[in-house]
C-alpha cells in the first residue's frame, strides 16, 4: 500500500494503472498523529494592484454581496500586489491616475517570466482614500493585508524609500496593521520590464525596509515577506540563494510563485493530467534551499493559480479548474508550504468571483475547503494505488463545520473517466457525511456552475451565503466517486487522536 504522499512522489516508478468501471479503493487515514500543522489562514487570496490603477472596477468595498463572499473565506491573508505594484505611487491627497490597462494583465510574468508587459505601463497613484478603503474592507471581512511596495523607485542604485515612508506614516496614523513585501518577481524583471535588480541589491533593500519598520513604533510587528520569485529554475534558485545569504535575518516569510501552464496554450486535459498536477513538486527545491539557508522560516505560495497570463477563459473559471486548485491545496499542505495565496479573488479568468461579483466554481470549492478542512494534516493510505485518484485528509474544522472535535475530513479527486468506489476505513455506529461537487447543467466539466450533492450552489436572494448541507450516509458503506468529480467526506467515528487535542497556534 502507498500513502497518497508516496503515490505522488513515486508514481514515476510505478506502472500505469488502468481504471475500470467502479474500481474499488480502500482509504485508510492514519489518525494517531498529524504530520503537518497549518496556519488557520492556509487558504488565502490575492488582489492585483491593477484594481487601484483602474479605479476598482466593480470591486465596491461597501457592497454587502462582496463582503459576504470575502467573509466566507476568512480568516485569510490578502496580498495586494503583482506586476503593477512596482508602478504604484502613494499620494495621500493626490488625484487618482487614469491608466489604460489591457484586460486580464494582473500578472504578465505569471510565475514563469515569459510574457511581455504592455508597452503602455506607467506609474499610477494610490490615494489615502484608496488605502483607507482596502484597509477598512479587509478589517471588516476578517482578512489580514499584505502590501507589495514599489521596489523600482530607485536612486543611485538603491531603493528610494521616501514614498514607502509616507505610506507607513499614514498607516500608523490611521491605526492600520499591515505586513509588507518589496517588489514582485524581481528575478524576472529583465524579461518583461527591461530592468535588472540583483539579488544582492534586493537583499540590501530588504534590510533597509527592516530598519524602517523597526524605527516605527506602530509597525515594529509588521512582518517582512518576500522575495516573490518565479517558479523554480537554476536562475531563480541561484537568486534566492544569494538573497537569503544576505537577508535571511530580516525576512519573516519566504514567498515564491507557482502556476502549472500558460493560459494561452491551456487545454481541457491539462487540468486532470496527474503529470501536470505534479509540477507543484518542483517547489520542494525552494523548500529545501530555505531550510538550509533560513532554518525555521516558512515558505508560502505568495501568488498561485492554474494558468499564468490571467488564466484561460472557459477553463480556469469553470468546474474543471477545481482539480488543479484542490490538488494544490492538498499537496501544498503535505509538502509543508505555510500558506497558499490564490491569484486572484477578483479580476482575470482565474478569479474566484466575476466582475458582477458572482462566484465561479472555485469560489464554492474554496468555501467548502475553508468550512470543512482543519489545520492538522493526516497521512492517507490508498490501496490499491490508482493513478487517477488523489486523496488527502485533515482533521475537520470543528469550529466552522459544526462537527465535534475528533472528526476527520477526507477529500478526493477522481481524474479518470470511470467511477471509483471508495471504502473509507472508519468505525461503526456513526455516520459519514458527503459533500459531492459535480458540474451543473449540460456543459460537463466546462460548466460555469457547480452542484453540491445534486443541488446548484448559489447565493441567497439577500446575497448571503447558502447553507452547505451534506448527504448523510451509513457508516462503513462504500461511496461512489463519479468520474471527473471531487468530493469531501467527514468521518465522525471513531474519534481521531490527532484531532482531539488542543488548538494549534499560528505564527
Amino acid at each position: 500500500m502507498f500513502s497518497v504522499y508516496s503515490i505522488v512522489f513515486l508514481c514515476g516508478l510505478c506502472p500505469a494503472v488502468l481504471v475500470t468501471a467502479h474500481r474499488k479503493a480502500l482509504i485508510d487515514v492514519s489518525e494517531s498523529k498529524a504530520v503537518k500543522q497549518l496556519d488557520e489562514r492556509f487558504l488565502s487570496v490575492a488582489l492585483g494592484s491593477t484594481l487601484i490603477a483602474e479605479r476598482w472596477k466593480t470591486f465596491n468595498v461597501s457592497s454587502l454581496k462582496l463582503q459576504n463572499l470575502a467573509r466566507g473565506l476568512s480568516p485569510a491573508y490578502v496580498r495586494l500586489g503583482g506586476t503593477y505594484a512596482d508602478f504604484l505611487i502613494f499620494n495621500k491627497t493626490g488625484t487618482p491616475s487614469e491608466n489604460a490597462i489591457a484586460e486580464d494583465t494582473d500578472l504578465w510574468l505569471g510565475g514563469c517570466g515569459v510574457n511581455k508587459a504592455p508597452k503602455n505601463i506607467s506609474n499610477f497613484t494610490m490615494t489615502g482614500q484608496d488605502w483607507d478603503s482596502i484597509n477598512k474592507f479587509t478589517q471588516a471581512v476578517g482578512w489580514k493585508l499584505i502590501f507589495d511596495l514599489n521596489v523600482l523607485l530607485r536612486r543611485g542604485g538603491h531603493w528610494d524609500s521616501s514614498n514607502a515612508e509616507e505610506l507607513m506614516h499614514y498607516t500608523v496614523n490611521q491605526g492600520y496593521h499591515v505586513d509588507f513585501e518589496l517588489g514582485n518577481e524581481p528575478d524576472a524583471f529583465h524579461h518583461a520590464l527591461n530592468r535588472t535588480l540583483s539579488s544582492t541589491d534586493l537583499a540590501r533593500d530588504y534590510r533597509h525596509l527592516f530598519a524602517l519598520l523597526q524605527k516605527s513604533a506602530g509597525l515594529q510587528k509588521s512582518r517582512i515577506i518576500g522575495p516573490d520569485l518565479t517558479r523554480p529554475s537554476k536562475r531563480a534558485l541561484k537568486y534566492l540563494s544569494k538573497f537569503l545569504t544576505k537577508a535571511s535575518s530580516v525576512v519573516d516569510i519566504v514567498t515564491v510563485h507557482q502556476y502549472y501552464i500558460n493560459g494561452r496554450a491551456a487545454t481541457l486535459n491539462n487540468f486532470t493530467d496527474p503529470h501536470v498536477l505534479n509540477y507543484l513538486l518542483d517547489i520542494d527545491e525552494y523548500l529545501q534551499l530555505t531550510r538550509k539557508l533560513a532554518p525555521g522560516t516558512p515558505v508560502w505560495l505568495g501568488e498561485t493559480s492554474s494558468a499564468w497570463g490571467g488564466g484561460a477563459d472557459g477553463l480556469t473559471n469553470r468546474y474543471v479548474a477545481g482539480f488543479m486548485w484542490l490538488d494544490k491545496l492538498g499537496l501544498s499542505a503535505l509538502l509543508g508550504i505555510g500558506v497558499v495565496c490564490r491569484q486572484t479573488f477578483y479580476s482575470g479568468s482565474y478569479a474566484l468571483v466575476d466582475k458582477d461579483l458572482n462566484p465561479y466554481p472555485d469560489y464554492w470549492l474554496s468555501l467548502l475547503y475553508k468550512t470543512l478542512v482543519g489545520r492538522e494534516v493526516l497521512n492517507v493510505t490508498v490501496s490499491p494505488s490508482i493513478k487517477t485518484l488523489r486523496v488527502y485528509a485533515h482533521c475537520t474544522n470543528s469550529k466552522l463545520a459544526g462537527y465535534r472535535r475528533g472528526a476527520v475530513t477526507v477529500y478526493a479527486m477522481n481524474l479518470g473517466s470511470h467511477a471509483i468506489k471508495l471504502q473509507l476505513n472508519q468505525g461503526s455506529g456513526d455516520s459519514l457525511y458527503q459533500y459531492l461537487l459535480t458540474p451543473h447543467g449540460s456543459d460537463g466539466v466546462r460548466s460555469r456552475h457547480v452542484n453540491l450533492n445534486g443541488k446548484r450552489l448559489r447565493l441567497e436572494p439577500d446575497d448571503s451565503l447558502p447553507r452547505l448541507t451534506p448527504r448523510r450516509l451509513a457508516a462503513r458503506r462504500s461511496v461512489t466517486l463519479p468520474a471527473l468529480t471531487f468530493s469531501f467526506y467527514v468521518l465522525t467515528s471513531p474519534e481521531a487522536n490527532a484531532c482531539s487535542g488542543n488548538s494549534i497556534k499560528t505564527k
